[in-house]
């Protein structure tokens, strides 16, 4: 279904947000830690 999709697309779309921020996070906390 159209909404389906359209769930599929935005739910994969959260996911790599998601995935992309915690990365961002901890290369920070990574980066503190270091310096």
């Amino acid at each position: 279904t159209y909404f389906g999709d359209k769930l599929g697309v935005d739910l994969s779309i959260a996911a790599i947000v998601a995935f992309g921020v915690r990365i961002f996070n901890n290369l920070g906390a990574i980066r503190r830690h270091y310096l």
